[in-house]
């Protein structure tokens, strides 16, 4: 027993002295990673833009049964309890209670109502469609900000990557001067670029921290993970504009939205020039009373009625409303075909701007190493005295510059084949569909839980 104790001991101390405490809690201290995927999610279920969005779909749906209760029967009930002053000229009742109830259908009016009801559904279509489209801009910008955050880390690195190499000249500035083979400008030179290394690396602090602060605004959440998890590179696909114009045509939810808006606007025409048009309705009413005397002896009343009821003159009222009516559709068809030509545009730009950002960092890939050839010989040949300081504050500064550019450039390029998918309207087309599907079938706590 006593040996076994032994054992246990030292094997132990030795999983102690080869992992160390780190290696022993690994599992438990592994800082948590944040994915553009988990971002995604997370800003559907917690972005208040969303929810406010989702909103304006819901009145469009109250909308819809507005226009809707039009065609149905109208009922109305109403009780009385009258108490007058008795007449001693004519034999009345003074003191009664009445209960009636009336209903009215409407029959008639050159489809008034039943064009404000197909115009209640394109209305709610189209705003299905922008909140879709709402929904892509929104996930863009969780990407763009994630990208942002990428970029400020990979400018964190570059700038302490220069301040290594800095802290080399200055050390070697150093000890030239101590040996008399540089003047003391030289060691003064090396501590300025020091110091505007140091200066970089905070930038990109500053910038990684504003990201992150941006990032958690588009999430919409309080608390984000200390990493964030890298990204595929992707390059752009083997599809020409024309192709990429015809997607955009075909899936830009705000294109269809305007399309939809438009349709509503001519249904709300049609439905003021009904207005034009004799109304017909049928009207009834049941009244029951405690005095008989109110209906010669009768307790109860009845009546039934077929209305037509025509307006004379209002005022130009309704001309004035069909005439607004088509300016509205006018305007909507005129920034439907403004659109049209603004999907073509943007799609076209950004592809184009992908083909030329291609060529750049190709350029910028060659520079780097080029910049950092030279700089390694540079390097070599102060440490021989065949150049001075100057050359070397140059070399390091075309580095460090170069590095920044090709890093700029990547993360662009990644983010701009994003735009392009949105500009075509396929951008996480399949998520938002899901997104949506679920919360047709589902209540809201129910699919916000799922999306996470």
């Amino acid at each position: 027993m006593k040996a076994n104790t032994v054992f246990f001991c030292l094997a132990a101390a030795l999983l102690f002295l080869v992992f160390g405490p780190a290696g022993l809690g690994a599992a438990e201290t592994a800082a948590p990673e944040l994915s553009l995927e988990e971002a995604y999610a997370k800003s559907l279920k917690n972005n208040n833009q969303i929810r406010s969005s989702r909103e304006q779909v819901r009145q469009a749906e109250q909308e819809l049964d507005i226009s809707t209760s039009q065609l149905l029967p109208q009922m109305n009930a109403r009780a009385e309890q009258t108490r007058q002053k008795t007449s001693a000229i004519f034999s009345q009742a003074d003191d009664y209670g009445l209960l009636t109830v009336s209903a009215s259908q409407h029959l008639y009016q050159g489809g008034k109502y039943w064009n404000r009801r197909r115009a209640s559904k394109n209305a709610l279509q189209s705003q299905k469609y922008r909140h879709f489209r709402r929904l892509q801009s929104i996930l863009f910008n969780v990407a763009a900000q994630y990208y942002e955050t990428l970029l400020a880390e990979e400018n964190i690195v570059i700038a302490e990557n220069q301040i290594q190499r800095t802290l080399e000249q200055l050390e070697l500035a150093q000890n030239r001067y101590e040996v008399g083979l540089v003047n003391k400008t030289a060691v003064f030179r090396a501590e300025v670029q020091v110091a505007e290394a140091r200066e970089q690396l905070e930038r990109a602090k500053n910038q990684r921290a504003l990201a992150l602060e941006n990032l958690r605004l588009e999430m919409g959440v309080e608390d984000l993970p200390h990493t964030i998890k890298g990204i595929q590179e992707k390059r752009l696909e083997a599809v020409g504009p024309k192709e990429l114009r015809v997607q955009g045509l075909q899936n830009r939810r705000d294109l269809q939205q305007l399309a939809e808006s438009l349709q509503a606007a001519e249904m709300n025409l049609e439905a003021e020039k009904g207005d034009y048009w004799p109304r017909l309705s049928v009207e009834g009413a049941y009244s029951r009373t405690n005095e008989e005397d109110l209906y010669f002896g009768e307790t109860e009343d009845w009546n039934v009625s077929l209305v037509a009821s025509y307006p004379l003159f209002t005022g130009f009222r309704d001309e004035s409303e069909v005439k607004q009516a088509r300016h509205r559709k006018s305007e909507l068809d005129a920034e439907y075909r403004r659109l049209e030509r603004t999907v073509s545009t943007e799609i076209r730009s950004v592809y184009l701007h992908l083909k030329t950002q291609e060529k750049v960092i190709n350029s910028l890939e060659k520079a780097v190493q080029s910049a950092t050839a030279n700089y390694e010989q540079i390097l070599a040949q102060f440490n021989e005295g065949l150049v001075t300081s100057v050359d070397v504050v140059d070399a390091q500064t075309a580095l460090n510059e170069a590095e920044r550019r090709l890093s700029l450039a990547f993360f662009n390029y990644q983010l701009n084949l994003l735009r392009l998918k949105l500009a075509t309207g396929t951008f996480e087309q399949k998520r938002v569909e899901r997104y949506l599907k679920v919360f047709g079938d589902m209540n809201v706590s129910q699919a916000e839980s799922s999306t996470n």
